[in-house]
């Protein structure tokens, strides 16, 4: 609750969730009053739908919110009960505090695609701030392997401090396929408080990383025929099993009287060998083709070599 305007839709929101007062800490300007507003608006309407017995009704009343010792707070008639020992019984109404210190996080996910056995280290920084009030202890969470490593791991920021946190990945430590890992960058204040609600900024990163063998052959274009009906057909051949991912398909590339520019001319999914239909190609030009193949993880075998033949003055549809 952040203040009085919030009102009565607030009360009828948190009674069906007392525990968010039980268990978490209400900060912000107006917290005081925004749980006495809201308190007042709840005992009014809760009396009134229990206008048969009153008494009966605070007890339920406040057995809801969590008191343990009704007779005590009723005081022997519910007229006596005051609105500011309940804001004093800490763990019925939580308490007002300053703002607490926010955990900021920058840098992305670590998605990558590395070769078996590789030397690479693939490295992240991490830019951590307390962009709240007082001091911020945080710390890294992560599966510990002989992979990973996080320097520092954990730390203390004063007001608007930050540091840097560096992730690396000895992708030699990888066995083919694909290695995950998860970084909880955790605000240790909403730890130390036992906070389960409003994460103060703690936050998750992914890290994922592909290790697939990259191919290293190519399609082979067979040849080209203009058939004089409107269409030129064009064939290759490649040994999938040259990739270290499963197939995924070819693209083909066109290059026309030697303009620098290739563009992706067809798309084919899934084929070892293959034949295609080429349409809409210009009559009369010199036309190159080139292909690559594709597999998971954006897998790439190199370029086939360009395959040459000018196009008939019959325009190919």
């Amino acid at each position: 609750m952040m203040g009085p305007e919030l009102g009565a839709q607030s009360y009828l929101q948190l009674q069906g969730s007392i525990p968010l007062l039980n268990e978490d800490i209400v900060t912000g300007q107006g917290c005081k009053d925004g749980i006495e507003y809201s308190l007042k608006i709840g005992f009014d309407r809760f009396f009134r739908w229990n206008l048969n017995d009153v008494e009966s009704g605070v007890r339920a009343f406040l057995k809801m919110m969590g008191v343990e010792n009704v007779d005590e707070w009723l005081a022997f008639e519910f007229f006596f009960l005051k609105l500011e020992h309940l804001l004093a019984h800490g763990y019925l109404t939580g308490q007002c505090a300053e703002d607490p210190p926010f955990l900021k996080v920058s840098g992305e996910n670590i998605d990558t695609l590395v070769e078996p056995a590789s030397p690479t280290v693939v490295q992240k920084s991490y830019l951590v701030e307390n962009i709240g009030k007082g001091k911020l202890p945080w710390s890294v969470q992560y599966s510990d392997d002989a992979a990973i490593s996080v320097s520092p791991s954990n730390g203390e920021l004063a007001e608007n401090e930050s540091a840097y946190v560096v992730v690396e990945v000895d992708t030699g430590q990888l066995q083919k396929g694909v290695y995950r890992n998860k970084l909880l960058f955790e605000n240790g204040f909403r730890k130390a408080e036992g906070l389960r609600f409003g994460s103060l900024g703690s936050t998750f990163r992914e890290v994922e990383i592909k290790v697939v063998q990259q191919p290293d052959v190519a399609p082979t274009i067979t040849g080209f025929e203009d058939r004089g009906d409107g269409f030129g057909l064009i064939e290759w051949n490649f040994d999938a099993s040259s990739l270290d991912v499963e197939m995924r398909g070819y693209e083909i590339y066109l290059q026309v009287d030697g303009d620098p520019v290739w563009t992706i001319k067809r798309t084919v999914y899934g084929i070892d060998t293959v034949s295609t239909i080429m349409s809409g190609l210009p009559k009369g030009k010199n036309a190159c083709f080139r292909m690559q193949a594709y597999g998971e993880y954006s897998t790439r075998t190199p370029n086939s070599a360009e395959h040459c033949v000018q196009l008939s003055g019959g325009e190919l549809t």
